[in-house]
């Protein structure tokens, strides 16, 4: 709905500069909400300003702002507001809890759709919130009000992304319900890099990352926010446990890459617990009376300390942190070719890469290139193993007919992509229906003739009956064009 008015370029910049500040005043309401439940006098505001700009900063510090995760920034600004939301559990009145429910159930949908493995996180931490109440307080839990609130929340994301969700399962993309937001492939993050809340070398220094589980650790010593500062801990090692699973696993995706689960939610809610369990035990000391000179001086000096992390996370981002995202990467594709795409997706064009003996990946150029969300589509997509046999036939042999099978799927033009192997080479130029076309050093291209009519229109019944975003992908995702995607022939 919001990509209506401003177009989907400007919206995702908005959202990722929107983020910070939405993130920030998110955080604060729920400090604030979280230190008057500790006691009446709640956190002072110091202390508020402090947590609510650490929360900020996150998405900068680890490299998801630099890296262009668009969907892990976009999560972090959610986040506190659903755990704001989510507050309302605890809540004496049964119609208040409900609400909370619903208010809860709506942003998680909301988190999902940018941080899909959001929901396993957070369905497993409500199943061991609320085993831990059964335990505790069985009688009061037993009540449908008490249980009721927390599972709502957890359905209404399965209903609000059904097209989403169902159209990937039946189109054998379910995979992709376990992948974050954005550009693929990224680099892998260990255990250490989630502990120290960055993503790979994108973040800031690892040393830095540290010191706000050091901190947390430190806020159990206060007798007086213990039992809070615990639930924190217990979010902490509910949400590493879930980690541990998903960073040793790897999802495959078109072109033979592997593609490691999303792990954005597990890092912004470990950020999150640490967070909160450090503003707790700074509220603990703070309410201590005066005669506790030395308390408070420890007190001191570990807000110094803590605000090395976001000081150190801003001067790396501003100065010197995160990858270069100002121009696009290098094309094999000539300008005038690209340029040609951008009429129609019947001027595609064909990029073959590798060598014979090595192995040929190929994948198709359409329109505009690959914009964000498309790559998604294109990584979950299954092989289409007819193009494959075309392909495979048109560089191994003369072979008019692949060229006319090329032709009626919509390609242009044939690139192929530096190194060129001579001997793919001149089976293409020996291929009748092939003419050689300019094309940069290094590289070899033929245009196809006969020129390619329109390409036939694809449907599903899937798609048909339910209203939403088509094809296998995240929400967001544009509609994909038909490519093939890269594979290497036998």
């Amino acid at each position: 709905m919001l990509g209506l008015p401003f177009g989907p370029g400007t919206l995702i910049s908005l959202l990722m500069a929107l983020s910070a500040p939405v993130a920030l005043w998110g955080a604060w309401r729920f400090l604030r909400v979280v230190g008057r439940l500790v006691t009446p006098y709640g956190a002072p505001r110091w202390l508020l300003l402090w947590g609510s700009v650490t929360w900020a900063l996150v998405p900068l510090a680890s490299g998801a702002w630099g890296g262009g995760r668009w969907g892990i920034v976009v999560a972090s600004a959610v986040l506190p507001w659903m755990a704001h939301a989510a507050l309302g559990f605890a809540d004496p009145d049964a119609a208040h809890r409900w609400r909370a429910g619903w208010r809860t159930g709506l942003l998680l949908a909301l988190l999902t759709a940018v941080a899909p493995p959001a929901w396993l996180l957070l369905a497993v931490l409500i199943a061991v919130l609320l085993g831990f109440a059964v335990r505790l307080v069985p009688g009061e839990v037993r009540e449908r009000s008490v249980w009721g609130p927390p599972v709502a929340a957890l359905v209404v994301p399965l209903l609000v992304l059904v097209p989403w969700w169902l159209p990937a399962l039946v189109q054998g993309a379910g995979r992709g319900l376990l992948l974050d937001v954005g550009r693929w492939p990224t680099a892998a993050s260990s255990g250490w890099d989630l502990l120290a809340g960055r993503f790979g070398d994108l973040g800031a220094p690892t040393a830095v990352g540290f010191v706000l589980p050091a901190l947390a650790l430190l806020s159990l010593v206060p007798r007086a926010t213990r039992i809070p500062v615990v639930v924190c801990w217990i979010v902490a090692a509910v949400t590493a446990v879930v980690g541990v699973p998903l960073a040793m696993t790897s999802i495959g995706v078109a072109g033979g890459h592997g593609q490691q689960p999303g792990l954005g939610a597990v890092l912004l809610v470990l950020q999150g617990a640490w967070l909160t369990a450090t503003v707790l035990g700074g509220l603990a000391l703070h309410h201590l009376g005066d005669q506790r000179r030395r308390v408070q001086a420890g007190l001191a000096v570990a807000g110094i300390a803590g605000l090395v992390a976001p000081v150190v996370g801003l001067v790396w981002f501003a100065g010197w942190g995160g990858e270069d995202l100002s121009g696009d990467p290098p094309s094999d594709v000539p300008v005038y070719m690209a340029q040609r795409a951008e009429r129609g997706d019947q001027d595609g064009i064909l990029v073959l890469r590798g060598s014979v003996a090595d192995g040929l990946r190929y994948e198709v150029h359409r329109g505009d290139g690959v914009t964000l969300g498309e790559d998604e589509i294109a990584g979950l997509t299954p092989e289409d193993a007819d193009v494959t046999a075309t392909i495979r036939s048109l560089v191994t042999a003369p072979d008019p007919d692949a060229v006319a099978g090329l032709s009626r799927r919509g390609i242009l033009y044939v690139v192929q992509a530096e190194p060129a192997d001579g001997t793919v080479s001149a089976s293409l130029d020996a291929t009748s229906g092939l003419d050689q076309a300019d094309s940069s050093r290094g590289t070899r291209a033929w245009q196809v003739d006969p020129q390619p009519g329109p390409l036939p229109e694809h449907s599903s019944w899937v798609r048909l009956l339910l209203p939403g975003r088509p094809g296998p992908g995240h929400p967001g995702a544009r509609r994909a064009r038909p490519a093939a995607p890269a594979k290497e022939p036998e």
